[in-house]
């Protein structure tokens, strides 16, 4: 269980990590 919620807090923070890149560019 621990690891998969870390595994869905990982994901959000390369899904918001993203949305940086995509608003810088």
């Amino acid at each position: 269980m621990m690891t998969r919620r870390l595994h869905l807090r990982l994901g959000e923070v390369v899904s918001s990590a993203i949305n940086n890149i995509s608003g810088l560019c």
